[in-house]
Parts: C-alpha cells; structure tokens; sequence
C-alpha cells in the first residue's frame, strides 16, 4: 500500500486534472496534502482514510442552522 494517494485516486477525489485546481479544490474541502518538487499534491492515505471513517468530518463547507437560529433569535 502506498503512503500517499496516488495521481488518479487524487484526480478522482478532486474532479481535475490540473495540479492547481487539485489544489483548489483540496483546500475547499479541508483535506491536508503537501506538493512535491513539481508541485504535485501529495495526501497521506492513513490522514485521508482517517478523516473518511470520522462521523463528524464533512470534506463539504456547511451551514450550522441551529447555531445561525440561536444568534438571530437571541
């Protein structure tokens, strides 16, 4: 098993082909990576499996309501 996702597993996750847009899109949905030497993303599999088997881990940005609801009614 490799440390790191491979080139495909991080096009599929992210939707691009191009390394800046990966890197885009990674940043979005909060999933840590670093870039090699020639700028690839590079994410550990064990953080990335690990943040997948977490319940309380949303790769989406999202509104908490009831929190929103709390604030505006006081």
């Amino acid at each position: 098993m490799n440390t790191y996702l491979t080139k495909d597993e991080i096009k599929e996750l992210t939707g691009y082909t191009y390394v800046r847009l990966q890197c885009e899109h990674l940043d979005r949905i909060n999933i840590p990576y670093h870039c090699d030497r020639y700028g690839n993303p590079k994410v550990y599999r064990a953080k990335y499996e690990a943040m997948e088997g977490d319940k309380n881990y949303s790769p989406e940005p999202s509104i908490n309501l009831d929190a929103m609801k709390g604030v505006i009614n006081g």
